[in-house]
């Protein structure tokens, strides 16, 4: 199943931790499907490939590191605002040792410190293997004294010393997207940012 936007993020989490199923998370019909976004596409659900995914050197590429290293787990996330309204339901996968994979939307900066904060009070974070977060786009603080985003990134993610960066090219950008599998393993090395899958996604 593909499917895209915040509120989807619900249902491709749930059909994974229900029934194990690889689902994927990239454009939707009003996406810009530009010949990036084109690609990606049929190699990874028709053409079965292991892709390495890599963002490009445009600016909408920026990718900025948080803690180097590779690590490897089950690729895991979606909109952070719609995983930590289901924190606490049956309808998410397991988060031992997975790569989380979060963006969000026009969140103000005060949430998304909130949210990070409850998911390290769930236990999440203190099991993953490695982070990603892959877009906040219109993300700004509400007044002046308040922290940045890279800011409340650095300060949550940091001291669990595991493979971090911003930036891979997925969630509410306009132009260049990487399709993800959901529930899929794969290898992230934040120095460099890439993701490898270490499996086909479909049979």
């Amino acid at each position: 199943m593909i499917l895209g936007y915040s509120h989807i993020t619900s249902l491709l989490l749930a059909i994974n931790a229900r029934i194990q199923l690889i689902t994927f998370h990239g454009a939707v019909a009003t996406s810009n499907w530009n010949q990036f976004t084109v690609d990606y596409f049929p190699r990874l659900l028709f053409n079965a490939e292991e892709l390495t995914m890599e963002n490009t050197s445009t600016n909408e590429g920026r990718r900025e590191l948080i803690t180097p290293g590779k690590a490897q787990g089950r690729l895991i996330g979606g909109n952070l605002s719609v995983v930590a309204a289901m924190v606490g339901s049956p309808y998410l996968p397991s988060w031992y040792h997975s790569i989380l994979c979060l963006e969000d939307i026009g969140e103000d900066i005060y949430r998304i410190d909130r949210m990070l904060t409850q998911f390290k009070n769930a236990g999440i974070i203190n099991q993953i293997s490695g982070w990603m977060f892959r877009q906040c786009t219109n993300c700004q603080p509400s007044d002046q004294q308040s922290f940045t985003f890279m800011q409340i990134l650095q300060q949550h993610i940091k001291p669990l010393n595991i493979p971090a960066w911003y930036g891979p090219m997925i969630g509410h950008i306009k132009h260049h997207k990487f399709t993800i599998p959901v529930g899929l393993e794969v290898e992230i090395d934040a120095d460099n940012g890439t993701i490898k899958m270490l499996e086909s996604a479909v049979i």
